[in-house]
């Protein structure tokens, strides 16, 4: 029921229209948060009351049912932790975004379908940016994470592959959801690929 919602909210965004780019490297099939649209840092130092954006990337998304990458998606599934009182998210803004439609429309939670396909560029979707207001200054992280509520696949994220409309589970770029994929005024480790064979056994 829920995997026939989310291609549905998908489906729901056909009404609508634009273009993409990207760039990058990385393991299969992972959502990580960064500075800037070239991935170049994971994190941000920046000042209480500022606001900055944060950039939402999928790297080299691939289809394990089928064994192929994937050339571009209509749909994915996500929560975003954030810790109380640090900061708040002022909006999301979606790659085509006159296209886009996120079914949950909260800034924790995403359930969002394209009406055209988002496609993967030098192996990289960008999904869109986060713009974000700091509370403090003091270092806090970003967790991401699946669903809160009914995630499509249990125990993980998902993006809907265009070709086939088959959902793919997607993982954490720091390689476990206990791990943060975005520091604010704090660093946080680049996790090697190797990790996410690891991580990808579990749901095998």
């Amino acid at each position: 029921m829920k995997k026939m919602f989310f291609a549905v909210s998908a489906l729901a965004a056909l009404s609508l229209l634009a273009p993409t780019m990207g760039f990058a490297q990385g393991a299969d099939n992972q959502l990580g948060f960064y500075s800037d649209a070239d991935m170049s840092s994971s994190s941000l130092d920046a000042a209480a009351y500022s606001t900055v954006e944060v950039f939402m990337i999928v790297t080299n998304p691939y289809n394990d049912t089928e064994n192929r990458a994937i050339e571009s998606i209509f749909g994915i599934e996500f929560s975003v932790m954030i810790p109380a009182g640090t900061a708040q998210v002022i909006s999301t803004t979606w790659t085509n975004n006159a296209n886009a439609i996120d079914v949950d429309n909260t800034p924790d939670n995403h359930i969002v379908g394209w009406g055209l396909p988002v496609p993967t560029v030098g192996g990289v979707i960008q999904l869109g940016t986060k713009s974000v207001l700091l509370l403090t200054a003091d270092p806090f992280v970003i967790h991401i994470a699946p669903h809160i509520t009914t995630p499509s696949i249990p125990g993980a994220m998902a993006i809907l592959d265009f070709d086939g409309s088959t959902i793919q589970p997607i993982y954490p770029s720091s390689g476990s959801y206990d791990n943060p994929v975005f520091g604010f005024n704090t660093t946080v480790v680049a996790t090697e690929p190797t990790s996410f064979d690891n991580v990808k056994a579990l749901y095998r």
